[in-house]
């Protein structure tokens, strides 16, 4: 497990493995970098004098796909296991609360972003001033709850999930993109 956690992805413009999945509280980590440097990326876009159409497109690839992925394993995984395990001064419900608010608003603004950029692209153009300012409160959204996750519940995930929570976060990160079968059971006979 710390060979995993150690390796880290380079420049981050490709998905994060999905063999780090066996140990999900650094595939998230792995995906926080991504998503940070996907960040830069469109604060590049927004202020550069030329357009950056592999930066765009690379953008919108991950907001399309992984972002919402990565939304959906915190919001219906690591989030309720966080609540489960955490001690109250943990006060992790608080916190859950005002990222998950944060996440909802973001994956809103996420649409607008992918329209202005697939304008900027279609119309070989630079942003307006309105699709910067759009971009730029997504950028600003993404990086505030992203700290709450990488100082406090990340670390707090380690500190307070059990070997079979991760191993369930992990199976359900597998489902949702589609990586392994889901188990069906039959009914016993009775």
């Amino acid at each position: 497990m710390l060979a995993m956690q150690t390796q880290r992805r380079g420049d981050c413009l490709e998905p994060t493995r999905s063999l780090l999945i066996e140990d999900p509280i650094s595939f998230l980590a792995e995906d926080h970098l991504r998503q940070r440097q996907i960040c830069a990326m469109l604060g590049h876009i927004v202020d550069d004098a030329t357009p950056e159409f592999r930066s765009m497109g690379l953008s919108l690839a991950f907001l399309r796909h992984e972002f919402l992925l990565h939304n959906a394993d915190e919001r219906a995984g690591l989030f309720p296991l966080m609540i489960e395990r955490c001690e109250p001064e943990d006060e992790i419900e608080l916190i859950i609360s005002r990222v998950q608010e944060d996440h909802e608003v973001a994956q809103d603004m996420a649409k607008h972003v992918c329209r202005a950029l697939e304008c900027i692209m279609e119309d070989d153009r630079l942003p307006n001033e309105e699709e910067r300012a759009c971009i730029k409160r997504f950028v600003a959204k993404c990086q505030r709850y992203l700290i709450w996750e990488n100082a406090i519940i990340l670390r707090l995930a380690r500190a307070r999930l059990t070997q079979d929570d991760l191993s369930k976060l992990a199976r359900q990160m597998l489902l949702r993109r589609g990586l392994i079968e889901p188990a069906y059971t039959t009914p016993k006979d009775t």
